[in-house]
């Protein structure tokens, strides 16, 4: 700069702060964030750049980055308290380089930002300071963020449950928090009091099993809350009563037989005559005991079937032959593929066997495969891999 010296430059600092709160060009002031001296200097400096009024995205750019450069040579912690209070630009990054825990504190609860407050919770690690936040702030988003923070989790459980009971904000990320098992078979089973997302969002964090079966043993909650419980439902004897008893709704049975794998309590719900046509299909669909499958598909009813709903037709004297038969079928089928793949373990030994042909659109387009057989196991497929057909 030759024998001139800017004032801003001065060793006198009162001098120099005049000097910065009157310069409004935007370079000077990135100038004296690389070169001013003092922390005073630079404290003004970040304030003049935040009064800067630009919709230029570029020049926006360059005041952030000025104003990281005085912040970084800032090394009073006071200073950078201010800074982070008065500032529009940088004081997220100013904040992050206060140390003193009571400093950051008197940010997080008087900051005038609400992300900036949330930030200073994040820096805090002293658990008196993040627990007197966790338990008086007025701020659900600020007793939140410090409940995760603290060390003492069954205050930060009794936080959670408060938000989660109380308040309208924050409370799906209090419920993600919640490890109290009565507290969310509280939330879950509140039908009517809350919007269904707390509920299912209870449902998914819950995992003590006797929760889960009162949950879904109760008439006058939500039926989808209801179903959710039974998908977490591990107790064989519980799916069982509620595939047999649950004549409130019939999802709920079917659910209920959908989880069921044991066989003893299938056949005999298939085989009973008490339960609708629905509810013994699905459980023939879930057996695979042969002998059970074989009787069924054998002895005709001749009790009319009881449907759920109105019947389909007026011919009701029909069985459950059709569906044992098919469910045969269908484990027959899976025996002799996982054979074939036990056989071959996947490297099949094709040869060529013929061209076949599909019509669509009263045959205007023709679709021609040729077909292959496995001379190890037998399998047969078209040149698509498609399972075309058995000998």
């Amino acid at each position: 700069m030759g024998l001139f010296k800017p004032a801003w430059m001065s060793d006198n600092e009162e001098k120099a702060v005049r000097a910065v709160e009157k310069t409004t060009d935007l370079y000077t002031l990135i100038d004296i964030a690389k070169q001013g001296k003092g922390n005073l200097v630079l404290m003004k400096t970040v304030m003049k750049l935040g009064k800067i009024e630009t919709f230029d995205k570029n020049k926006v750019k360059m005041i952030n980055r000025a104003a990281e450069l005085a912040i970084e040579r800032i090394t009073d912690q006071k200073i950078l308290s201010v800074v982070v209070i008065n500032c529009d630009y940088g004081s997220s990054f100013a904040l992050k380089k206060i140390r003193d825990q009571r400093v950051i504190y008197d940010i997080a609860q008087s900051a005038r930002g609400e992300l900036l407050r949330i930030d200073a919770v994040k820096e805090l690690s002293d658990q008196e300071m993040l627990s007197n936040i966790a338990k008086n702030n007025k701020e659900s988003i600020l007793r939140i963020c410090a409940a995760e923070k603290l060390t003492d989790k069954a205050l930060a459980q009794e936080v959670f449950a408060d938000i989660a009971k109380k308040e309208e904000t924050c409370r799906m990320r209090a419920i993600g928090n919640l490890t109290n098992q009565s507290v969310l078979e509280e939330i879950a089973g509140e039908a009517g009091t809350l919007p269904r997302s707390y509920q299912e969002k209870a449902i998914e964090m819950l995992i003590d099993q006797p929760a889960l079966e009162r949950i879904a043993q109760c008439d006058s909650v939500y039926l989808n809350i209801r179903l959710s419980a039974i998908e977490k439902i591990t107790n064989q004897s519980v799916l069982a009563d509620l595939a047999r008893n649950s004549h409130d709704d019939l999802s709920v049975s079917l659910a209920a037989v959908d989880r069921l794998a044991d066989q003893s309590a299938l056949a005999e719900i298939a085989e009973n005559s008490n339960y609708c046509f629905e509810i013994r299909s699905a459980a023939v669909g879930k057996l695979t005991d042969l002998p059970t499958l074989t009787i069924l598909a054998s002895v005709p009813s001749k009790e009319p079937i009881k449907y759920r709903r109105s019947a389909p037709s007026s011919a009701d004297y029909i069985s459950l032959c059709k569906c044992a038969t098919e469910r045969l079928i269908d484990l027959r089928n899976q025996s002799i593929i996982q054979k074939r793949e036990e056989i071959c373990k996947g490297e099949h030994n094709w040869k060529f066997i013929k061209r076949e042909g599909r019509s669509y659109n009263d045959g205007a387009v023709q679709e021609l495969y040729a077909i292959y057989k496995c001379q190890r196991c037998g399998k047969i497929q078209n040149d698509s891999g498609e399972f075309w057909s058995d000998d």
